[in-house]
Parts: structure tokens; C-alpha cells; sequence
């Protein structure tokens, strides 16, 4: 069954039991553990967020580096709708 076939209620189900991990731990604990790329990420330039569903880790991303671009990128269409909401709702659509 393909995954835009459980509609919009498994899309955000998912999305919300995956957003305390990114909006917390993500920028906070996953990405020191990797000091190259936070260097990478501190200095600026673009994220490519595969798989980025409804929008979180490219939020937090986006939040914690400023100088970073983050390009979403989803093939499910219902994701995406979402992820640019959350995205224009958190402040971080440019």
C-alpha cells in the first residue's frame, strides 16, 4: 500500500511521534556528536532533508543555523503540504 494511501492522519501521527526528537535532541545532541558537520552546518550553506516528512528536523535545522538553507524533500505530496505549513508557522520559510 503505498504510504499516501493512509491519508493525512498517518502522516501527522508520524510526524507528531517524531517531532519531541527533532525539535529537542536533533541540534542539541545528535549533530555535536558529529563535530565536522556542525562546523559545516555553523558555517553556513544548504541541507539537503531527504525524507523530511511533515517538516520538524528541517525546522529545527533551519532554527539552530541560520546561515543554513535546508531544502525539503519528500515524495509524499501530503508530507509536503504540511512540512510548508509548519515551516511558514515556525518562522523559517526563507
Amino acid at each position: 500500500m503505498p504510504y499516501e494511501e493512509y491519508g493525512i492522519d498517518m502522516v501527522n501521527g508520524q510526524g507528531l511521534l517524531t517531532k519531541p526528537m527533532f525539535i529537542h535532541d536533533y541540534v542539541e545532541s545528535w549533530i555535536p556528536a558529529m563535530p565536522d558537520v556542525q562546523a559545516k552546518l555553523q558555517a553556513g550553506g544548504r541541507v539537503a532533508e531527504v525524507g523530511c516528512g511533515i517538516g520538524w528536523s528541517a525546522i529545527a535545522v533551519a532554527r539552530a543555523f541560520p546561515n543554513v538553507r535546508v531544502d525539503g524533500i519528500d515524495p509524499d505530496e501530503l508530507s509536503l503540504v504540511e512540512a510548508r505549513r509548519h515551516v511558514a508557522e515556525a518562522g523559517v520559510a526563507d
